[in-house]
């Protein structure tokens, strides 16, 4: 059953120009159990003192604690976006929760496909799988699709993933770009350009001699971001053969 939490905004990080990395500290009650991938349910006070609730994951390390971290997209005009644009650091926020089964599912292989804000979940998974309980020595691939350079966050974290986990391996997929230029050289290897799907294809849809090969039916994958990408990409996989029990996706 999802409880009601009574938190304070403690960080407000503004992660690109349109993404803020939010930080909550919990009071009533001061501590949260939650699953990794799992979501919480923002309340948005109302002028009749009603709320309407939105819903983010939760991008914070998965243990009890008393903060959590949600990967903030402002929406013009948005209900949320209105609400969270108008408190400052230190005001009094609303949630329920947890819940939500874009968890793990078993300990296999893994191919994480993120769309924009789709990152903040799998960004919580993956710290499990690389510092917390769920760490294994299976491969873990992650391949997160955004727009433009402007819009990557969390790059240092990453890079420093793959130097805990030498399993783990990401690739940011560049939708509008036209060239890497603007990258710096040690960075080039975890760039790709083009959509999501087209980076899967250039890393694992090709052997080393170029050929093209079957996408790997053994791994699972885990699809979240924006609900027509998302479900683009579902129908791509399903068109690869790829079985559908080891296809869990989240879309927004």
């Amino acid at each position: 059953m999802m409880q009601t939490f009574k938190s304070r905004l403690t960080k407000k990080e503004l992660l690109t120009d349109n993404v803020y990395l939010l930080e909550f500290k919990l009071e009533e009650p001061d501590h949260l159990e939650f699953q990794a991938g799992q979501y919480m349910m923002l309340l948005c006070p109302q002028p009749d003192e009603t709320h309407l609730s939105r819903l983010y994951s939760i991008a914070s390390f998965p243990t009890s604690s008393n903060t959590i971290e949600l990967v903030f997209e402002v929406i013009p005009e948005g209900v949320a976006s209105n609400y969270i644009m108008s408190i400052d650091v230190g005001s009094q926020v609303q949630f329920r929760g947890p819940a939500g089964m874009f968890i793990l599912k078993r300990d296999n292989h893994r191919i994480f496909l993120a769309t924009g804000t789709g990152i903040a979940p799998i960004r919580s998974i993956l710290q499990n799988i690389i510092r917390g309980n769920a760490r294994t020595e299976h491969t873990n691939f992650l391949f997160w699709g955004v727009q433009y350079l402007k819009d990557v966050y969390f790059l240092d974290e990453l890079k420093s993933f793959t130097k805990e986990h030498p399993s783990f391996e990401f690739f940011i997929c560049l939708s509008q770009e036209q060239n890497l230029d603007a990258v710096l050289e040690e960075d080039k290897k975890h760039f790709i350009l083009g959509r999501v799907n087209v980076g899967l294809e250039k890393r694992l849809g090709k052997s080393i001699t170029g050929e093209p090969q079957e996408l790997p039916k053994d791994f699972d994958y885990y699809l979240c971001g924006g609900r027509t990408v998302i479900e683009s990409l579902r129908l791509y996989l399903l068109d690869k053969q790829i079985p559908k029990e080891h296809i869990i996706f989240e879309k927004f």
